[in-house]
């Protein structure tokens, strides 16, 4: 959130007052009305959602975000994850029906 009474200023006057952090007086790309860090011009709105973005998993522990943001995380994974299924697959006994392999491995 923007303090009460923020001034708006430009990058380059926070630059040269030699501020960390201004309000440019308009929303980010992302509609975030935040302060922005004077060194890179950042969000800090976006730069948090980013931050706390690659803590966040799914109901199975992975982390989603970064298999969004890199695709080719993303499909490493999942060639991993099809691998593990073929070497499960291929441990299953000749003529074994796969429910019945599963439910008596279990016990």
């Amino acid at each position: 959130m923007i303090p009460p009474g923020t001034p708006t200023r430009s990058r380059r006057e926070a630059h040269a007052l030699k501020l960390t952090k201004f309000w440019p007086g308009t929303p980010c790309r992302r509609g975030h009305y935040e302060m922005r860090y004077t060194r890179n011009g950042n969000c800090c709105g976006c730069m948090l959602e980013a931050r706390n973005g690659f803590a966040r998993t799914d109901d199975e522990g992975r982390q989603t975000i970064a298999l969004k943001i890199f695709p080719a995380l993303r499909e490493a994974v999942e060639r991993h994850a099809a691998a593990l299924e073929t070497a499960y697959l291929m441990s299953i006994p000749a003529g074994v029906p796969a429910h019945i392999w599963e439910s008596n491995r279990e016990k």
